[in-house]
């Protein structure tokens, strides 16, 4: 009996500390957790759950872990076309990336940075990004509220702070270093920020490629 005891103790603290792991996801090259579930600004309880997670680099420099967040509810219907593929396909797949993107159902990017970057490389970076979708901002019909984007990226990043931005709709929600900075609402604007990590020319592939290594629970 006391031996029966024990092993039923073993398989319960067993299952606790898997509970425990499996409340957050590890980005393994940096060691930076995130959340499984997090909540939209305002929100009551955490809807949005995590699909992975992987490191920015910079001429082979670690600069931050970036982590995406899809509604833990709409994202089987959005991704529901990519019912049963493999992570690895999926990874390879421009369509999947693309229904990402162009959902209008909540999602999040959330970054943990490992170095300092100063505020102007933050929007200089952000600005060649949406310029890999939307052409040169200065020509741009969504100039104004491009720059509107950028501006919000006004302080300059030490190491260990983060990043936000909350997406639902055709609105992105931006905050840093935990102060929210403001909201821009438009949708083509709001698909070209989403692209600078998820578009077909992404900041980097690996990190594309880790923010969505965990997609599986969206897809079985």
């Amino acid at each position: 009996m006391k031996s029966r005891i024990i092993t039923t103790l073993s398989i319960v603290c067993m299952l606790g500390c898997a509970a425990m792991v499996a409340a957050q996801i590890t980005e393994p090259k940096t060691g930076k957790t995130f959340d499984t579930k997090i909540s939209l600004p305002g929100a009551s309880e955490p809807t949005l759950r995590c699909v992975g997670a992987g490191l920015r680099t910079k001429f082979v420099v670690k600069v931050y872990a970036g982590s995406l967040y899809l509604d833990e509810q709409s994202a089987p219907q959005v991704l529901a076309s990519f019912k049963g593929v493999s992570v690895a396909t999926l990874q390879g797949s421009p369509e999947f990336y693309k229904a990402i993107i162009t959902s209008t159902s909540p999602k999040a990017i959330l970054m943990k940075f490992v170095r300092d970057v100063g505020k102007d490389k933050i929007r200089e970076a952000y600005a060649e990004g949406l310029e890999k979708t939307l052409g040169e901002i200065e020509k741009s019909p969504l100039k104004a509220d491009a720059e509107k984007f950028l501006a919000m990226f006004n302080d300059d990043i030490l190491e260990n702070d983060q990043i936000a931005l909350f997406g639902k709709g055709s609105a992105v929600n931006v905050w840093v270093k935990g102060k929210e900075k403001g909201t821009v609402d438009n949708t083509k604007l709001a698909e070209a920020i989403w692209s600078i990590w998820l578009g077909p020319k992404p900041v980097t592939e690996d990190l594309k490629k880790g923010m969505v290594s965990q997609v599986d629970w969206a897809v079985k």
